[in-house]
């Protein structure tokens, strides 16, 4: 059996640390401000993207890594005598893992592409767990399979405060998200096969918090232990409500980082994702 390397994008709020100790491959996204272009997590971190976004005028433009990029990664690693598992953020947000399967297609080896379905910690939470799987020795099969189960024992929730970049990137009509702006509205939305749907309109932050607590009870009824995880965007306040609020549902820290900027350009500043991952034992 091939030894497996691990290739992702730079979307899975995970720290870097983790990266490095289990020696996975990070493809960066391009981050454009003002016409310039930067390396996702590689010439902008996460919390210098948020600073910038909170002053720009225009919002940024996000794009995936080049085919090329991927191609030349894959056949560095076949040529070393690995086989390939490249895990990706959902297609609904990026054409990451498009240009991934395009790049598979162009080498000689054994290259799985898959869509996680999901960003931020979401997506992060299923990387920590292939990873660790592969330092157990499973096999590509296994590793398919285990993909499968996690995706199924996902969630990823989003809260929203600034509607105009939701709005200027259509993920919402002009209309409610004028009326929305006006409303003072805090829309509470869960990622469902990679697309954003919106659950509930909150007019505060302890409904926002209900709201989840609600969710996450839901969740921990089904499954003996969670993995809880909040990716920030300036949203101290909310974070300090949901933290305190959900400790009683999880026997681990619960995780807490600044989001990736793919999403906090989606959602603007004031924004916060809520991954949770099920376990059975």
């Amino acid at each position: 059996m091939n030894k497996i390397k691990l290739v992702v994008d730079s979307t899975h709020d995970l720290n870097p640390a983790f990266i490095q100790e289990h020696e996975i491959i990070q493809v960066p996204l391009n981050i454009i401000i003002d016409g310039k272009t930067y390396l996702d997590q590689e010439e902008i971190s996460s919390s210098e993207y948020l600073d910038q976004l909170k002053v720009l005028n225009d919002i940024p433009k996000t794009s995936q890594p080049p085919t090329g990029k991927f191609v030349e990664i894959y056949e560095k690693y076949i040529n070393e005598g690995y086989d390939i598992l490249s895990i990706h953020m959902t297609h609904r947000l990026s054409g990451t893992v498009n240009s991934a399967e395009t790049a598979s297609k162009m080498v000689e080896g054994n290259v799985q592409v898959v869509d996680s379905g999901f960003i931020s910690q979401a997506y992060g939470m299923i990387i920590q767990e292939v990873a660790e799987a592969i330092d157990a020795g499973k096999s590509m099969d296994e590793l398919l399979t285990l993909i499968d189960h996690l995706k199924k024992r996902t969630k990823l929730f989003l809260v929203i405060s600034q509607l105009d970049h939701l709005t200027k990137g259509g993920r919402i009509s002009r209309g409610k998200g004028f009326l929305g702006g006006l409303m003072n509205l805090k829309p509470v939305a869960e990622v469902i096969d990679g697309e954003i749907h919106v659950l509930q309109n909150a007019r505060t932050y302890n409904a926002v918090v209900k709201l989840l607590k609600k969710e996450v009870a839901s969740m921990h009824s089904h499954y003996k232990q969670l993995k809880i995880g909040i990716s920030v965007a300036d949203a101290d306040e909310l974070k300090e409500k949901l933290q305190a609020q959900l400790a009683e549902f999880t026997q681990h820290e619960i995780t807490i980082n600044v989001t990736t900027p793919i999403v906090s350009t989606h959602t603007g500043p004031g924004a916060i994702g809520l991954s949770i991952l099920g376990y059975d034992a």
